[in-house]
């Protein structure tokens, strides 16, 4: 997603991009998030080193991705 976005912003945002990382509760999941956003806004591979989430993943984000394409036009 990151990287889509990166090439959404070049195109129509003039490269500029703010991006908020919220939480700070884990502090190992912070750092493991940042360092995915730096590498794909720099074109690098990642490892994710946490793994899965213990609680599974929902696909409820497929609708808020939804409704951005519908939002922006993309």
């Amino acid at each position: 997603i990151m990287k889509d976005l990166k090439n959404w912003v070049e195109e129509y945002c003039s490269g500029r991009l703010a991006i908020f990382l919220e939480g700070g509760y884990d502090l190992e999941a912070g750092r493991a998030c940042g360092q995915a956003v730096g590498a794909a806004l720099s074109n690098k591979e990642w490892e994710d080193t946490l793994g899965s989430s213990p609680t599974g993943e929902t696909d409820d984000w497929r609708e808020t991705l939804s409704e951005a394409h519908n939002l922006f036009e993309y």
